[in-house]
């Protein structure tokens, strides 16, 4: 699947582009530098940093301070033997007339280290006396690392003529370092020609894994260039170019192909470049890196995993990474160009790594992709943790793979630590005297009785910028950490910095005394505190560990019972030691009540609970009662419960508690006296539990509840008596009461006359 984006940006124009094939037809001078009798060394060695120069045709180039490049290293251009290395100041100028020069091209290869150097090319039309600036060549300038690309310079003023040594070019600013190291593969002196300067494409193609923004230029004031994005060759009818645009893909090839033309002028050449998506295998760990079936196949891979870095050096920019913070599989990444721009500190994880896989005398080396950073760490201040390996381990066959017929060992790149490890030379620790490697032997394992007499293990100053470098090296067995790398069979390590070494001091065997603490009933006490020698454990631990041989005094001491006192010698192993301590009988305490109301009358048959004990009613007082707070309740019918707490310390407490009368409901009673024949009898006497109430008045109020006995008297009625209870209501009590019957007697009358 391809897309193509427009982007709504503008590109600025200068006086100089770069482009995919020949500008101009007509080349007044070329050189590639491969006419070996035109070199000189004044400054020695070919192979060294020095003085060169190169004289050809008219022309005369020098360097304060370069290497003669050849194949080997592809440092040359186009098949030529020969190019500048230059990493201080490259200087051209002409030694003989010049006439109708338009401008010039350089092809310039990237081989800055690390950051690399702002380097100025300028150009003077004066014999020195003024100086332009046209360019500033960093490494943001190339497109791709150690790919020679082309730098094309056009006179703004057209053709030029100049006398000998008039015209002079400057590349400065390496500063005699790696970080500002450029080939010099061709020079053209360019003349003037009718047919429209040929696109340049920028990028000039190359492999990709994200999108690419493409942009468009060439020389020729006012023409208009076309192009496609399918490989076919453009015409007027394809896109006109005015603003960049983007391309990205997978697993596929863009062409982007570019064709300038203007009235009057011959068209430009075809400007072809070639944009490679190529597929990305996704790994989760190292480990699963280190099981890939081949290396240096150009394979893109990303690393999904969290990887923890143990080291880096500014020598190329190298890193080492490993999958876990206490081990795990390891890798070295080698990125001299710097395209790994993740900020990073030891210790910090990163995910999401993605680079190509090479090896470099059976190292195996992560070269990171330009542009496919992670944006950031992880998780930074981990705390890495050395894996303890022996030397004999090292170079044991069970702890090699293999890939491609060639062996590597499980440690590459791993951080470990080899206790007991002896230096066999003494002198100081030297980066350039056998590449830094130093003799080292391990007193715990016989190297010679290991089967692989063809595996070796060294320590090497593996950095000239290691701070030990040109120390004395130790001479008594050390305690080091260190990084494995490995070179053809030996697998070798090295010390990141003076911390990484550790005198050994040989540790005597530790023992275990572990202390059972019970009463005299067998029972096993919690909590005692235990002090052995001159070590207090926190209460309830009753263990004491990594003791030398020796007689050790202990006390233990437990709330309740007695101190406890006794020795326990370690000899040869774990000890238990059982102590039985003694319960102390503690004094205790009586706590009385006194109960009474408001007025501060006694309460008799109160009933007392103190933490849940509840004495007989009446009964206040509590006896053997330990020190402490306890909470009381003390209930009394009539009253209102009462509550609190009482604190016993070192006496016995009296504690008053005033109890609040509780107001009972009363009722009434009524009487309904009537005869047998249901008539009302009014003016009876009504007596209620001996309360008389007026003739008449047959109402008695505010009663409690109970049963009360009455006696109802009228004159003429029989005497009535009986019970009325009163519960929780009013009551009306109807009495019936029986007429006496009264004396009777006789009258005689005696009628007499007058006589």
């Amino acid at each position: 699947m391809r897309t193509i984006t427009i982007m709504k940006t503008f590109a600025l124009l200068t006086g100089f582009l770069l482009i995919a094939s020949p500008v101009l037809s007509q080349e007044l001078f070329s050189t590639k530098f491969e006419n070996e009798n035109s070199w000189d060394n004044p400054g020695g060695a070919w192979g060294g940093y020095n003085e060169k120069t190169y004289t050809e045709g008219g022309w005369h180039f020098h360097s304060t301070s370069a290497v003669r490049g050849t194949p080997g290293y592809d440092e040359t251009f186009d098949g030529s033997p020969y190019s500048f290395r230059d990493r201080d100041v490259f200087t051209v100028y002409n030694t003989t007339t010049v006439s109708g020069m338009a401008g010039f091209s350089m092809q310039l290869r990237d081989w800055m280290t690390g950051a690399g150097k702002q380097r100025d090319l300028n150009i003077s039309m004066d014999g020195g006396s003024s100086w332009q600036t046209v360019i500033i060549i960093n490494k943001d300038w190339f497109n791709e690392y150690q790919v020679y690309q082309e730098y094309v310079y056009m006179f703004p003023g057209g053709p030029q003529n100049f006398a000998a040594e008039q015209f002079q070019i400057e590349l400065g600013g390496g500063d005699n370092e790696n970080l500002g190291r450029i080939n010099i593969g061709q020079f053209v002196a360019l003349g003037e020609s009718d047919a429209v300067a040929t696109p340049s494409i920028s990028p000039s193609g190359g492999t990709f894994y994200s999108a690419v923004e493409v942009s468009i230029a060439t020389a020729t004031d006012g023409a208009t260039i076309y192009y496609t994005t399918d490989g076919s060759v453009p015409t007027d009818q394809d896109n006109e170019y005015s603003i960049p645009f983007t391309v990205d893909g997978t697993e596929e090839t863009i062409t982007v192909k570019a064709i300038a033309v203007k009235d009057d002028m011959e068209d430009s050449n075809v400007a072809s470049a070639d944009f490679v998506f190529p597929a990305i295998t996704e790994v989760a760990s190292i480990a699963e890196l280190q099981n890939i079936a081949a290396i240096g196949d150009g394979t893109a891979y990303r690393i999904t995993g969290e990887v923890y870095m143990t080291y880096k050096n500014d020598s190329r920019n190298q890193k080492y990474f490993q999958d876990a913070l206490d081990g795990g599989a390891g890798i070295k990444i080698d990125d001299d160009p710097g395209h790994l721009t993740t900020v990073l500190e030891i210790g910090d994880g990163v995910k999401n790594l993605m680079g190509t896989l090479s090896q470099f005398n059976r190292m195996i080396q992560f070269q990171p992709i330009a542009g496919e950073s992670p944006a950031q760490a992880n998780s930074t201040g981990n705390t890495l943790v050395p894996l303890p390996v022996t030397l004999a381990e090292l170079i044991d066959n069970d702890n090699f793979f293999e890939i491609d017929g060639d062996e590597f060992s499980v440690f590459q790149a791993v951080l470990i630590e080899v206790e007991q490890l002896q230096f066999e030379q003494t002198g100081n620790f030297d980066h350039n005297i056998d590449f830094g490697v130093v003799l080292i032997s391990d007193p715990t394992a016989s190297l010679t009785d290991i089967e692989d007499a063809d595996k070796g293990t060294l320590f090497r100053v593996e950095y000239a910028n290691l701070e030990y470098n040109g120390e004395p090296i130790p001479q008594n067995p050390q305690n080091l950490t260190a990084i494995v790398d490995q070179r053809f069979n030996d697998t070798r390590m090295f010390a990141r910095d003076w911390d990484d070494f550790e005198d050994y001091e040989e540790v005597p065997d530790t023992y275990t005394v572990t202390f059972i603490v019970e009463d005299t009933e067998g029972d096993p006490i919690a909590g005692a505190v235990i002090t052995l020698g001159e070590v207090t454990n926190d209460a309830g631990d009753y263990v004491f560990e990594d003791l030398l041989p020796d007689t050790y005094s202990y006390l233990v001491t437990a709330e309740g019972y007695e101190d406890a006192m006794g020795e326990v010698t370690v000899v040869d192993a774990d000890v238990t030691e059982t102590v039985v301590m003694t319960a102390i009988e503690p004094d205790t305490y009586t706590v009385t009540f006194v109960v009474e109301d408001t007025e501060g009358d006694p309460i008799a048959d109160a009933v007392v609970t103190l933490n849940g004990v509840e004495n007989a009613p009446g009964d206040y007082v509590f006896e053997d009662l330990l020190p402490d707070t306890y909470s009381y309740l003390v209930t009394a019918e009539g009253y209102e419960d009462a509550m609190g707490e009482v604190t016993v310390v070192d006496v016995d407490v009296t504690e008053t508690v005033v109890m609040t009368a509780v107001e009972p409901d009363t009722y009434t009673v009524t009487f309904v006296v009537e005869d047998t024949e249901g008539d009302p009898i009014a003016g009876a006497v009504v007596t209620l539990n001996g309360a008389e109430n007026a003739p008449g008045d047959y109402v008695f109020e505010d009663l409690l509840p109970d049963t009360y006995s009455y006696l109802v008297t009228a004159e003429g009625y029989q005497d009535a008596s009986g019970a009325v209870t009163v519960v929780d209501a009013d009551v009306t009590e109807t009495v019936v009461m029986t007429a006496v019957e009264p004396d009777t007697y006789t009258v005689t009358f005696v009628v007499e006359d007058t006589e």
